[in-house]
């Protein structure tokens, strides 16, 4: 009896994966860049938050969801989340890399947070 209570505190669990939804990308998002959702999601069009949005497109974009889910927690429409995920894309293909140098890194950073927590 003493070996199984032994085996059993010493065998080590798994930690749970969930699986990702629009909201629990966008509240990574906001963990990693150390802001409020708010901030994220609202109408401003100040450059770093577009940037972030748009981020938040591409990853729940990786993950399979439509442009419509991933546009409910934003409160944006599909058009709008089309559009940041494609400028995402060009950046990211574009030979440019003063535009925005660190934003594969940012992306990459996201990923590697998320595939400890999330199944796609």
């Amino acid at each position: 009896m003493t070996s199984l209570l032994k085996e059993f505190r010493t065998r080590r669990i798994p930690p749970v994966r969930v699986k990702a939804t629009p909201d629990l990308i966008l509240g990574e998002v906001c963990k990693t860049y150390g802001m409020n959702e708010r901030e994220l999601i609202c109408s401003g069009r100040e450059r770093d938050n577009v940037w972030k949005r748009n981020i938040y497109y591409f990853i729940a974009r990786e993950y399979g969801f439509c442009y419509r889910e991933i546009g409910a927690p934003v409160n944006k429409d599909h058009a709008t989340v089309l559009h940041g995920y494609n400028n995402t894309l060009n950046v990211l293909d574009s030979d440019k890399p003063w535009y925005n140098p660190t934003l594969n890194d940012e992306i990459n950073r996201i990923r590697k947070r998320m595939l400890t927590k999330f199944v796609a």
